[in-house]
């Protein structure tokens, strides 16, 4: 398709795509959140510690059950990482509707992607930081089990922030492209 029937607003394939990821990240924003919820509510304390990258923290799994705050503790930290992209999401479904409407360069447009970006940032910085902080709540109170803290990191994550960076890059440039096409529309 042309770039000139693009910036025309044809309402051919691109905003029909842009419809379905508009609806698709709603989706996700609001489907993930539930099901970690449930997840996190639900599982074992050996399937959350091998979730998290962690050896099972005593030698009989079925032996040690959560108690009600650690298993409180577990939803809420758990649940911050996909609270995160689910923000982020729902400020991609924001520019996927501005891409439906065929409004490419405006300021809603940039700040659902900019949005999305940190919603990306954030979600792995706060995975990075509640891994550990799980590590010790499920270490906790186990028979002859020491507490312990364990940190991983890997590849996805280091490129999830870098796409979370290049994304941020394309907004901010986006961000110019909006105010120069403002300024253009004031001398036409």
């Amino acid at each position: 398709m042309p770039i000139a029937a693009l910036a025309q607003g044809n309402t051919g394939e691109p905003h029909r795509l842009s419809r379905v990821l508009s609806a698709s990240c709603l989706a996700l924003a609001v489907v993930l959140p539930v099901l970690a919820g449930y997840y996190l509510c639900t599982s074992s304390v050996s399937a959350l510690a091998h979730t998290i990258g962690i050896p099972t923290p005593v030698r009989d799994p079925t032996a040690f059950q959560l108690a009600l705050l650690q298993r409180a503790l577990v939803v809420a930290l758990g649940a911050m990482p996909v609270l995160c992209m689910a923000y982020g999401l729902l400020c991609a479904r924001h520019c996927f509707v501005s891409f439906a409407q065929g409004t490419y360069f405006s300021s809603s447009a940039v700040r659902g992607l900019r949005g999305f970006a940190a919603g990306v940032f954030f979600s792995v910085v706060a995975s990075l930081a509640v891994a550990p902080l799980l590590s010790v709540v499920l270490t906790l109170g186990g028979a002859g089990a020491k507490p312990s803290m364990t940190f991983n990191i890997g590849s996805s994550q280091v490129l999830s922030l870098l796409f979370a960076g290049i994304v941020w890059q394309i907004a901010a440039v986006m961000t110019k492209a909006v105010a120069l096409a403002e300024e253009n529309a004031q001398f036409v």
